[in-house]
C-alpha cells in the first residue's frame, strides 16, 4: 500500500483510548484525581462514546486505587459494582483480581481457572498494590 496515508482511528476509537488511558493514569497515580478525570467524568465519557464495556475497566482501576489507599468501604462498593458489570461472565475474573489486590478472601469458590496457581495470581496482584503503597510512602 505504497503512497497511502496511514489510517487515522475514528473519533470513537480515540475517545475509547483516551478513556482507557485516563482510567489507567488515575489508578497508577492513586492520589486525588484531577477534576477532568474523575470516575464520574470517565463514566460519562464512556457512556457518551457508546462503549459501556469500558465501565468495568474503570471499576477495576478504582479497585486498585482504593486498595492502595486502604479505602475499605469504597473498595467494597466498587467490588459490588464490578460484580454487577461482569454478571454476564465477561471479565468475571476482574472481581477476583479486585479481591486479590485488597488482600481479601473470595466470598466463595471462584469459577475462574487461572493459567497459574490462584495463589500465584493473588500474590502478583497484591504485590502490585504493596509496591505502589511503598512508592507513595517513600516518594521513591
Amino acid at each position: 500500500m505504497r503512497g497511502r496515508a496511514p489510517r487515522i482511528p475514528s473519533c470513537g476509537t480515540r475517545r475509547a483510548q483516551l478513556c482507557t488511558c485516563w482510567g489507567a493514569a488515575a489508578a497508577w497515580n492513586s492520589g486525588p484525581c484531577p477534576a477532568a478525570t474523575t470516575p464520574r467524568n470517565l463514566n460519562i465519557d464512556i457512556t457518551g462514546a457508546g462503549l459501556p464495556f469500558l465501565h468495568r475497566f474503570v471499576e477495576l482501576a478504582l479497585a486498585f486505587h482504593h486498595a492502595v489507599r486502604d479505602e475499605h468501604q469504597d473498595l467494597a462498593a466498587g467490588i459490588g459494582r464490578l460484580r454487577a458489570l461482569t454478571a454476564s461472565g465477561d471479565f468475571a475474573y476482574f472481581v477476583d483480581i479486585a479481591h486479590f489486590m485488597a488482600g481479601l478472601s473470595l466470598p466463595g469458590p471462584s469459577a475462574i481457572r487461572w493459567t497459574e496457581t490462584e495463589e500465584g495470581v493473588r500474590s502478583a496482584w497484591r504485590g502490585k498494590v504493596q509496591a505502589r503503597q511503598e512508592h507513595l510512602h517513600t516518594g521513591a
